[in-house]
């Protein structure tokens, strides 16, 4: 039975519980934020480096989502919003370690996008691998840059 009381069950289901879900904690981290401000630029910087990097490697099939969405499914740019949120508070001490942020995040970012493709979400259209290999080198060079620009917010709200 699809409906209760006259209301049609299947039209009313959220399309996407987890990214609405991780929207709301998203705004609670941003509401309990002592540098709003610094946050919401980084929201911004990652929000536009999400929607270019994987937006461009959506078009050019290197991987395929399982939901497509333009330039990338909600349920991923919720992702980059929530790493977004974590810059300036759990992965600060990145800041100052380059090198190491380039090093965890060349062997992070490849694994959160293999989950992804073990949990359905997404499948790459090349050899695992050479998948991997590019994804690391990508991370490995965007990871510290974002680090630098966290440091460059940072400074200028002091």
């Amino acid at each position: 039975m699809s409906s209760y009381i006259g209301i049609n069950v299947k039209s009313t289901r959220c399309p996407n519980p987890g990214a609405v879900v991780g929207c709301l904690l998203i705004l609670i981290l941003f509401a309990t934020s002592e540098c709003r401000g610094d946050d919401l630029k980084m929201i911004g910087f990652l929000m536009f480096l999400g929607l270019l990097v994987d937006g461009t490697l959506q078009q050019v099939v290197f991987f395929t989502f399982r939901s497509p969405g333009f330039p990338i499914p909600f349920w991923l740019l919720v992702i980059w919003l929530g790493l977004a949120m974590t810059i300036h508070h759990s992965l600060s001490w990145f800041k100052g370690k380059l090198l190491i942020a380039a090093l965890f995040r060349g062997l992070g970012g490849p694994a959160a996008y293999w989950a992804g493709t073990r949990l359905g979400a997404a499948s790459f259209n090349w050899p695992l691998p050479a998948s991997l290999f590019f994804l690391a080198v990508v991370w490995s060079l965007m990871f510290p840059a974002i680090m630098l620009f966290s440091r460059k917010v940072h400074a200028s709200q002091k």
